[in-house]
């Protein structure tokens, strides 16, 4: 969550996941970073369903909450 770098440690640890299916785990864990980093209410279980069953909205609300929390990106406050 520092830096964005276009292919990083955790693109390929994320590809390795998903080729067993475990993507869900990881994605868990970088939710659970936003939510530390932005001080965001939800629960590791919430995290693991949601990735589970809705990986695209889970990358999405994670990446819209780090631009608009961060002041990055297309949401970012004035």
């Amino acid at each position: 969550m520092s830096a964005w770098e276009p292919i990083d440690t955790f693109c390929v640890l994320f590809y390795l996941f998903d080729c067993f299916g475990a993507h869900p785990i990881l994605q868990a864990v970088q939710l659970q970073q936003v939510r530390e980093e932005y001080n965001l209410e939800s629960s590791c279980n919430g995290d693991i369903f949601k990735s589970l069953y809705c990986l695209c909205c889970s990358l999405m609300q994670a990446e819209k909450e780090v631009q608009r929390r961060s002041g990055t990106g297309f949401g970012r406050m004035v």
